[in-house]
């Protein structure tokens, strides 16, 4: 999606609040829809090919003034890559990430059955240099032995990891690594690409030394 378009759509970005989700730039997220009015966000979004925003709900925080469950105010914006409708119209879908954002004001009378608001669009520090794919490489060395404990599944998503650009590892390697809230907030606010990586790279590294696993020792795998 271009920036022109994606800015127009600021103004009222449809949300679907989920827990614990991190959508990233560049990545890939499968979600199955069943509650009735994301059903109609999927279906306006067919008919617009405009972007959603997946920001993240407040887990166990209650309702706010509106009814709703509070969410969290950093979020990935993307665009509906694949959908197939099921019979009784639920829908799966795969939402590709194409921005960052801050999230603003809602929308209350947006005459919608899904929530919308208002959003500042947050575009990355202008970086050059092997330093980012440097990190990739050596995060994908480190998660190697990590994975192959994993079954089918971990060997499998190496696979997918090795056809990466290196320099995109630690974004795939994120939603994995980052998992409380702050962590993600944290990482979709930052800017700089380098500094996320690094983010994600010290997740890791405390992984390695959980598994029992030295840092030499997964190295040399």
């Amino acid at each position: 999606m271009d920036r022109a378009r994606l800015a127009a759509a600021l103004g009222a970005l449809p949300l679907f609040p989920l827990p614990g989700v991190l959508l990233i730039p560049g990545t890939t997220l499968p979600l199955h829809v069943f509650e009735p009015r994301y059903r109609q966000l999927v279906k306006d979004l067919l008919a617009s090919g405009g972007p959603l925003a997946l920001p993240q709900v407040v887990v166990n925080a209650g309702v706010d003034l509106m009814g709703a469950p509070p969410i969290l105010p950093y979020a990935g914006v993307g665009i509906l890559s694949m959908h197939h409708q099921l019979p009784d119209g639920r829908f799966n879908i795969f939402v590709q990430g194409v921005a960052r954002v801050k999230l603003g004001s809602e929308l209350p009378d947006a005459g919608h059955p899904y929530r919308v608001a208002s959003a500042e669009l947050l575009e990355d520090v202008p970086y050059e240099g092997d330093e980012l794919g440097r990190v990739g490489m050596e995060m994908r060395g480190l998660i190697a032995p990590l994975l192959a404990r994993a079954g089918e599944r971990g060997t499998t998503f190496l696979a997918g990891l090795n056809e990466l650009d290196p320099a995109r590892v630690p974004d795939a390697l994120a939603p994995m690594l980052l998992t409380e809230d702050d962590a993600r907030q944290a990482f979709l606010a930052e800017d700089h690409p380098l500094v996320r990586a690094r983010m994600v790279e010290e997740r890791l590294l405390t992984a390695v030394a959980e598994s029992g696993m030295g840092r030499a020792t997964v190295a040399e795998a």
